[in-house]
């Protein structure tokens, strides 16, 4: 019997959902980060963090009022960002819409005795 990938794992029991801390009166930081983009593609690819000079430009640009406690904060989420982002690699994601098949040792047993005894040589 085939199962489906996504079926096989929406029986699994999810984990509770992560509770976000409240941010309070630092959420502005958060937004001016999404209309930032948090990072940019660089020259060779890959994840470039914000600089200074990218948020003060940002900042200059929009009439932002921006002090050094949010710009270092902008700075420094961009740069986690970036980091944990080049860590994930995607070429050892498996493709969700493959077709799981349990394996069955009788039948893989069976199959391994057919497929050598058909390459028997014979030496007459």
């Amino acid at each position: 019997m085939d199962i489906n990938r996504y079926k096989h794992f929406k029986e699994i029991e999810a984990p509770a959902p992560l509770v976000m801390p409240e941010i309070g009166e630092l959420k502005h930081i958060l937004d001016y980060l999404m209309e930032l983009d948090i990072c940019f593609v660089g020259a060779v690819g890959g994840l470039q963090p914000l600089s200074f000079k990218d948020v003060k430009d940002w900042a200059d640009a929009t009439c932002t009022a921006i002090n050094l406690f949010e710009m270092q904060s902008l700075v420094k989420l961009s740069r986690t960002y970036a980091s944990k982002h080049s860590q994930f690699d995607r070429t050892n994601a498996e493709d969700p819409a493959v077709v799981i098949k349990p394996v069955d040792r009788k039948e893989l047993s069976d199959n391994l005795k057919s497929a050598l005894r058909s390459m028997k040589v014979n030496y007459e």
